[in-house]
């Protein structure tokens, strides 16, 4: 298929554990996409704050970490921040990230670079 990986970009994964295409996807998909992200992380934010939200955790490694929204909320680190670090899972918060997340020009060359025949 042709999103599976050119000989160039395999020899870039196998000695550099990652690869980058440019302009896969174009700029009005790109704008749905930060839209999508933005949107998500305002929702999670106001979620996790609200009166009765799922107590913030600390891992022992210093991490905060709190469930809401049925995904895990990585906090930056920094006492009290809102800032979001990671959140997993993300799909089911917006049907753009779950398109995009199943889309052939983002899963296949990953398929193609683990040598699976589809992730998860």
């Amino acid at each position: 298929s042709a999103q599976r990986l050119s000989a160039a970009e395999r020899e870039r994964w196998e000695r550099d554990g990652y690869i980058v295409r440019e302009r896969v996807f174009d700029a009005a998909e790109l704008v749905a996409l930060v839209d999508a992200v933005e949107t998500v992380a305002a929702a999670v934010r106001a979620r996790a704050q609200r009166p009765g939200a799922g107590p913030e955790r600390r891992l022992a490694d210093g991490h905060r970490l709190q469930f809401t929204s049925r995904a895990g909320v990585q906090w930056e680190w920094r006492e009290g921040s809102r800032e979001i670090r990671l959140i997993e899972p993300v799909t089911h918060l917006d049907e753009r990230l779950a398109s995009a997340t199943s889309d052939a020009r983002f899963v296949e060359p990953i398929c193609d670079a683990l040598g699976v025949p589809e992730i998860g």
